[in-house]
């Protein structure tokens, strides 16, 4: 049996918080609880609770057997959703087709504990004869199970309505997507395009197109489709609305490849910018990004984090003495030993120069301070061979903390001070700022 995990329970959840919505408990099954937009789609006052025998006098005899039927079928096989179609007599005498995602909650024994009820579609039907709405109920039925995305446009380029297959194609929920514009659903650059063939339709130049164009899904996946328009017509042949279909386009896997190898090498180059040439350090670019991550958990999580300000004592000596080559062997060298300190979550840059800089989140001052102190001690344990010869270093460390009287722009100043007037300070030392 499939089992509802947490993650869908929230999903289900956040559905019923913009919809109308019921829930029943099944193993009680007086009455069920209602959300106030089922009230309102209802037309009735909002109330906790429906008697089950007042919902049951809601819809017509032939529909409600079916459903009970539904109902057993589902649940003889253990499923945790299906859609419904039915029509609903509201209180003010008019009839309400709805589409309905029923989410059947078990325990762990396999018993059915809650059935959760959510509207997805509504639509009011006055004045129309059993026949007509029946031939409505299996156009929505053909609409919600069609393999490939629909949905249904007004004439000013709104959704009416969409379907699941649309709506998990995008990444949308189902309700999301009514009255969304659905040029938003479109690449920038082909909605130039996507436009005027959309206005060749309503201007009922062409009865329908059918184009290649980039899909924006809400994470900002694009993905190419065939996207087909179609006007449907009153019998004066009046636009009423129009019909979109989505199906996969023939150059999408091609495509999806040429984007992956296009990202990947985006990504590569991205690093390569993010890393110092001399040492595979991070660079200040990269430093200050954390940092604004670090202030913004500062604020939303109290995580507190404190800096290593790390200035190489002495390094033009050695640059004037072996030379620059050997300078940058010795900042390399010193480099792997900063970055042996921190962990996954810490961040070790080059800041400029000799000057480095170490970020641990969620680490107070005293910490930093005995990590610097081991720091400072591992520098002065690294003997670096060149050319036969044996070179010790020396570093100077300035510990900080970010605090609430400080601000991005105070706190990097912070650093940059501190590290220029380094070299008036006493060399192989540790000082807390």
């Amino acid at each position: 049996m499939d089992e509802v995990n947490p993650r869908k329970i929230d999903e289900i959840k956040e559905t019923m918080l913009q919809t109308g919505s019921w829930t029943w408990n099944y193993q009680k099954q007086e009455s069920i609880s209602v959300s106030k937009g089922l009230c309102n789609i209802l037309g009735r006052m909002y109330t906790n609770d429906i008697s089950i025998k007042e919902i049951k006098a809601l819809i017509t005899n032939q529909e409600l057997d079916e459903m009970l039927e539904k109902y057993k079928y589902h649940i003889g096989r253990h499923d945790i959703e299906a859609d419904f179609y039915f029509h609903i007599k509201i209180y003010d005498g008019q009839i309400v087709f709805t589409h309905q995602r029923i989410h059947i909650i078990y325990d762990e024994q396999g018993s059915v504990t809650d059935i959760i009820g959510v509207v997805m579609n509504h639509t009011h039907q006055p004045n129309r004869d059993l026949d007509t709405r029946l031939q409505d109920e299996k156009f929505y039925r053909l609409f919600g199970d069609a393999p490939i995305g629909i949905a249904l446009m007004r004439l000013d380029g709104t959704c009416i309505l969409a379907n699941k297959n649309l709506s998990e194609s995008v990444q949308y929920k189902e309700y999301e997507l009514k009255n969304l514009p659905f040029q938003m659903l479109v690449d920038d650059e082909d909605q130039h395009t996507f436009l005027k063939m959309y206005q060749s339709v309503i201007q009922q130049k062409i009865a329908s197109f059918r184009k290649e164009y980039r899909l924006v899904a809400k994470d900002g996946t694009r993905t190419w489709t065939s996207i087909t328009i179609t006007s449907v017509e009153d019998a004066n042949h009046v636009l009423k609305y129009l019909i979109v279909m989505i199906q996969p386009s023939l150059r999408t896997e091609r495509t999806t490849v040429r984007t992956n190898l296009i990202r990947s090498i985006k990504e590569e180059l991205s690093d390569l910018s993010l890393k110092d040439n001399t040492t595979g350090l991070y660079t200040r670019q990269y430093a200050l990004r954390k940092i604004k991550e670090f202030i913004l958990a500062f604020y939303e999580r109290h995580m507190t984090f404190a800096a290593l300000m790390v200035d190489v004592d002495h390094i033009h000596k050695i640059n004037q003495k072996y030379g620059h080559e050997c300078g940058d062997y010795v900042i390399y060298t010193l480099s792997e030993v900063f970055n042996s300190l921190t962990r996954e979550a810490d961040v070790c840059s080059r800041w400029g120069g000799e000057e480095f800089i170490l970020l641990f989140p969620e680490i107070e001052v005293d910490i930093a301070e005995k990590l610097a102190e081991r720091l400072r001690n591992d520098v002065k344990d690294t003997i670096i061979l060149w050319e036969g010869k044996e070179i010790q270093m020396t570093v100077s460390i300035f510990v900080t903390s970010y605090t609430e009287d400080d601000t991005m722009k105070i706190f990097v100043n912070k650093i940059d001070h501190v590290l220029y007037d380094a070299i008036k300070e006493e060399r192989d030392t540790i000082k807390v700022i």
